[in-house]
């Protein structure tokens, strides 16, 4: 007798397979996804003045490796400012993860950034009253200048050039210092602030969201 004949086997796609066991979202599941977006925009904007915060150190920091080809010390300035913006960036990565410490961490960046540029700032003003013009210092160098800031004629100038010196100095830097308090100390105080919509936001929203907006942002919680 001829055996029965076997129908054939279609095999199954694995997408498909996969796709066939993915349970479908519930409305609940909707809302709890669309109530963390809500909350979530409340730290749209930190993240944003972290980035251009982060981004900003960088390039001051790509500027003053310019300068180190003219002035070794630069180099300094380049490690300083680097460091900020790694940190910047770093705390920004994990606030993607909503960690807690993030703006905690973020906060910390710019007062300590703050208290650097007014500690040099105060310097530069000493180091300016206590020092010569620059300018009257090459003069010295070069006999021909000299000759000619000694004139007469260019006495009056060179009393006046001093001047602006000794009033300038304390004001360009008084400025930078000023400046950076308000701007850096102003990002340092709005960080603090959005501490608590962070916590909110981690207390109110199911783990299983804030695990979904972590993959989807490709950030990893902090360890």
């Amino acid at each position: 007798m001829s055996e029965p004949a076997q129908s054939p086997v279609v095999p199954v796609p694995a997408a498909a397979a996969e796709s066939a066991e993915v349970p479908a979202i519930t409305p609940a599941q909707l809302r709890e996804l669309a109530l963390a977006d809500e909350r979530d925009r409340a730290l749209s904007g930190a993240r944003t003045l972290a980035l251009c915060n982060g981004l900003g150190f960088v390039v001051c920091a790509a500027v003053c490796l310019i300068s180190v080809l003219f002035d070794p010390w630069s180099l300094l300035y380049v490690l300083v400012l680097g460091g900020f913006g790694f940190v910047e960036l770093r705390a920004r990565r994990a606030l993607l993860a909503y960690d807690r410490g993030a703006l905690r961490r973020l906060s910390r960046n710019q007062i300590a950034f703050c208290a650097a540029v007014v500690a040099y700032a105060l310097v530069q003003m000493v180091l300016s009253a206590r020092s010569d013009n620059p300018l009257l210092e090459i003069a010295r160098e070069h006999p021909e200048l000299s000759d000619a800031l000694g004139s007469p004629e260019m006495s009056g100038m060179k009393s006046e050039l001093d001047s602006w010196y000794r009033i300038g100095m304390p004001v360009f830097y008084g400025l930078l210092g000023l400046v950076t308090l308000l701007f850096q100390g102003g990002s340092a105080v709005y960080y603090a602030r959005r501490e608590k919509v962070l916590d909110a936001f981690v207390t109110q929203t199911p783990a299983w969201v804030i695990e979904f907006r972590r993959s989807r942002a490709g950030a990893l919680p902090s360890r």
